[in-house]
Parts: structure tokens; C-alpha cells; sequence
């Protein structure tokens, strides 16, 4: 049986380290480059016999796990994301920039996964670092990345060498982008280091609502894949959900500008000093 893992998020001079157990998948890479892995976890055969006893055998123990890596190297660049496609199982892409993304240009890669290894499909430069990638959920050929200039691009795999559409309402680096999967809806969300989160429509012709409220620059930003409206955002101090208020219809401009739930660094010890407080 064969599992296929794509690694994520390998980045420059890091380590990803994930143990073997339970059919989980191990990688350790330490890169000077855009190191993108992909493993296959082969469950191998395990032999078992009986022999008399009067007490129960014990349960077998699991078959031993070979890994197999296919590696792609993309020199001079370092990775900061990488998205499987939700169409083509063997179709990923990867967001990666040079020199940390502190300065430099970017490249967003898209790959094949072969029989014999990791294959280029195309790549395109960009001229700031991109720090991450979002497939569309609706056409197989169409991509999002988010850069450090402040811009949202999209992308197509098939017959473009450019852009479809440049979009740049964030005043600083665009550190997050997720495409909604819920049925019904096809919007986009960023965020940013300018401490707000973006929804999109599909086209980024414009952005639909702009959330505020993180007190750090947001690192992380996600479609809940089950509530329609729904997303989290992640920030130095902060988590937030937010969605769509459920007497507003669609579109999601409405979405609200409070969020549903939120988490401060420090709150838990402030409960607990209000508790004690309050005992005494």
C-alpha cells in the first residue's frame, strides 16, 4: 500500500520532523535550497504463525515501513509554502524567495510527481519574495500567491506567462492566502503583515471585506473547510474566527467586523489572577 505525503513548508537552514508512527511519515531536510520532498510510505508484508498455548497470542506487531523520497532542488531560492492541487494528485506548487525573502525577487513553481521523481511543469519570477500559494478550488489551472510587495497575483498553469490579475491593497508583506472549499462559495482570503486579513472575490477584482483587530502581523490565514463564511487568522499574539453573520446573505461583505472567537497571549493568566481575586 502506498501513501503518498507531500512535505510542507521547507524551508532554508530548517528542519521538518515528523516521526514514522501509525502510517505518519518522517522527514528531515536541511536545505541552502528550494528542497521540495515527496514520500511514499510502503507497508511491507509481515508473516505470522500459530503454535499451541494456553494463553491468548499477543496482538502482531505492525509491518516495518520503508520510505521511499523523490527530491526537487530549485538552487538559490528558499521555500516557504507549498500547496498540493485538489484536482491532479501528482500537481503541486510551491511559493519560494530569495535570500530569506528579506530582499530579492520571488518564484512560484509548479511540479509534477513522476515515476522516477519530481518534475518542473513551469515557474514563474516575481519581483518581490512569495511567501504563499493557494490552489482555486473551482478550475485546476489557476493559482493564488501572496507577496512581499503588498500583492495578491493570480496565476494560470495554462496558456499564460504573466499574470491574469494583480491586486494590492495590503500596504506590507502578504504572508497568507487560503481559497475557500465550501460549496457555494469561491472567495479568497489574505493576510498580511499590516495586521489585517482580506476576502476576496475569485477574480481579486476588488476586496470584498477588510478585517481588523490583530495587534501583531498575521502569519496565518484559513477557510474552514465545513462552515460556509468561515475562516481563521493567526497572528504573533492573537487567534481569531470570524463569520458571516447568519442573517446576511450572500455575498460575504457582511461578513463582521468583530470577530466570533478570539485568543490573547496571556489570557488564560489573566483569568486565573481574576479567579483568585475573586476568592480572596
Amino acid at each position: 500500500m502506498f501513501t503518498d505525503v507531500l512535505t510542507r513548508d521547507v524551508t532554508c537552514n530548517s528542519v521538518l520532523n515528523e516521526r514514522v508512527k501509525d502510517g505518519d511519515v518522517t522527514c528531515v531536510s536541511s536545505c541552502s535550497s528550494v528542497t521540495l520532498c515527496v514520500l511514499q510510505v510502503v507497508s511491507s508484508s509481515s508473516c505470522s504463525c500459530s503454535c499451541a498455548s494456553s494463553s491468548p497470542a499477543p496482538p502482531p506487531a505492525p509491518p516495518p515501513l520503508l520510505l521511499m523520497m523523490k527530491v526537487f532542488h530549485s538552487p538559490a531560492r528558499h521555500g516557504y509554502a507549498v500547496e498540493a492541487s485538489p484536482f491532479l494528485a501528482s500537481r503541486s506548487a510551491c511559493a519560494a524567495s530569495q535570500f530569506y525573502g528579506l530582499a530579492g525577487c520571488g518564484s512560484l513553481i509548479v511540479l509534477e510527481e513522476t515515476e522516477t521523481g519530481v518534475s518542473l511543469v513551469r515557474s514563474w519570477e516575481w519581483s518581490d519574495g512569495l511567501f504563499d500559494v493557494a490552489w482555486s478550488e473551482t478550475n485546476e489551472h489557476i493559482l493564488v500567491a501572496g507577496g512581499g510587495d503588498g500583492s495578491l497575483q493570480l496565476w494560470d498553469t495554462a496558456n499564460h506567462n504573466a499574470p491574469l490579475r494583480v491586486a494590492k491593497e495590503h500596504t506590507q508583506e502578504v504572508y497568507a492566502v487560503d481559497w475557500s472549499q465550501t460549496r457555494g462559495e469561491n472567495l479568497i482570503v489574505s493576510g498580511s503583515w499590516d495586521q489585517t486579513a482580506k476576502v476576496w472575490d475569485p477574480a481579486l477584482s476588488r476586496s470584498l471585506s477588510t478585517l481588523r483587530g490583530h495587534e501583531g502581523v498575521i502569519y496565518s490565514t484559513v477557510w474552514s473547510p465545513h462552515i460556509p463564511g468561515c475562516f481563521a487568522s493567526a497572528s504573533e499574539l492573537q487567534l481569531q474566527l470570524r463569520r458571516r453573520r447568519r442573517s446576511d446573505s450572500f455575498p460575504p461583505e457582511k461578513i463582521s467586523d468583530e470577530p466570533l472567537w478570539h485568543w490573547t497571549k496571556g489570557m488564560e493568566r489573566e483569568r486565573e489572577e481574576e479567579g483568585n481575586h475573586q476568592e480572596m
